[in-house]
């Protein structure tokens, strides 16, 4: 969460891509703030509980370990930021569907967070350099979005 001075839309719209929940500028009341708190631990309480209810996800060589956010391919363990897992475990959990860049971003960050689709491109790419030989896994649906290969 973002408290900041600066309100033009260009630095919104930064911080938002950046990775924040939310982004508030001065000035700003305590209510609003307070309300603002609760609604991102709302939201971060939501996935979070989906994501540790499974214990671990398998395909081939990779092993999702939600309950650790963490990630082993062929017994090795590779670092992933939070996004990335996030979208790794959406793919794995709904290995049929085909996802818009919308709907990662709404399954990630909740449907009231704006940030550009296309950072979504630029997780993807970092995400398949890290699954290696199994970059593939992730498949793109040209003029649609993204799925899982299986």
């Amino acid at each position: 969460m973002f408290l900041s001075a600066k309100s033009e839309e260009f630095d919104k719209v930064l911080g938002l891509e950046l990775g924040a929940d939310d982004y508030i500028t001065k000035p700003f009341s305590v209510k609003e703030l307070s309300s603002r708190i609760k609604a991102v631990l709302r939201r971060v309480d939501q996935r979070t509980n989906e994501i540790l209810n499974e214990k671990k996800i398998a395909y081939k060589g990779l092993e999702l370990f939600p309950e650790k956010y963490s990630l082993k391919i062929d017994g090795k363990g590779v670092k992933l930021t939070k996004t990335e897992f996030e979208i790794l475990f959406l793919f794995l959990k709904h290995p049929e569907k085909i996802f818009t860049r919308d709907n990662i971003i709404d399954s990630i960050r909740g449907d009231d967070v704006y940030v550009m689709d296309r950072i979504i491109d630029v997780h993807i790419m970092n995400l398949r350099k890290k699954l290696g030989k199994y970059k593939n896994i992730i498949t793109t649906f040209s003029g649609v979005g993204y799925g899982f290969k299986e």
